[in-house]
């Protein structure tokens, strides 16, 4: 069920390889924490989808403010580069997990960019894939630790800030 229903999360990871614009990234991000959040309330998991949508939602919200509408850096690869480790990053890891697959995406997501912006963007992409291995398990006690994790640390940083 969960590799089913994971599929959408596993594109969108796809889909933050080849964004230009760190608002348009978290934008996917955000999209991504609400599918992932859709796939939880299937599950019957309702505290995880409820921390999936609040936490990385007020997350994703404080970076779409700090963030600068301008292009992002030129990111350390090529983009057919990163497509193909993207293609052979989730054809090795699919058929073992596909959160696992959400996770590597995510990791390249971070490494592949300059971009502060979109290397958080890719720990989000990453936090996911364990969310969603942990709603594949029925543990919300563990989503409930993992969730909030990155969002958490974003705000600390913010409050920190002010």
């Amino acid at each position: 069920m969960i590799a089913a229903s994971g599929g959408p999360v596993l594109v969108l990871s796809a889909a933050l390889l080849v964004c230009r614009r760190a608002n348009v990234a978290l934008g996917v991000a955000v999209l991504q924490a609400g599918v992932l959040a859709v796939v939880a309330l299937s599950q019957r998991q309702y505290l995880a989808a409820a921390l999936l949508t609040l936490l990385n939602a007020a997350g994703a919200g404080v970076l779409l403010y700090e963030a600068t509408p301008s292009n992002v850096p030129k990111p350390r690869i090529g983009l057919a580069a990163m497509l193909l480790a993207a293609v052979v990053l989730a054809v090795l890891a699919v058929p073992v997990s596909v959160p696992l697959a959400i996770v590597l995406l995510g990791i390249l997501t971070s490494a592949a960019s300059r971009d502060r912006t979109v290397q958080v963007v890719g720990l989000l992409a990453m936090q996911n894939g364990i969310a969603l291995a942990g709603i594949g398990l029925g543990v919300p006690e563990q989503i409930a630790a993992i969730v909030p994790v990155i969002p958490g640390l974003v705000l600390a940083a913010r409050w920190g800030a002010a």
